[in-house]
């Protein structure tokens, strides 16, 4: 079942590519961490810039149960 996750993750990743102009990466990130991810621009310090993300993606967790808000569902952020 992991393989058949990771394949579609695969196949989103390239369709993004295909998809949107200027694309320098994409991070999936689960429950569990990273599930896949995809640098088009090697100069970018991507452990870096998925442990900073990690980070935040608790804190947008804990502060949507916190407020009542209910579970995080879907985080989506698009940067410069």
């Amino acid at each position: 079942m992991k393989n058949s996750k990771q394949t579609i993750f695969r196949k989103v990743l390239t369709q993004l590519r295909k998809n949107v102009a200027h694309i320098q990466a994409v991070i999936l990130v689960g429950p569990e961490g990273v599930v896949d991810q995809m640098v088009e621009d090697s100069s970018l310090d991507i452990e870096t810039i998925v442990g900073e993300y990690i980070t935040l993606l608790h804190i947008a967790r804990s502060g949507s149960e916190d407020s009542g808000a209910g579970a995080l569902v879907e985080n989506i952020v698009v940067s410069e």
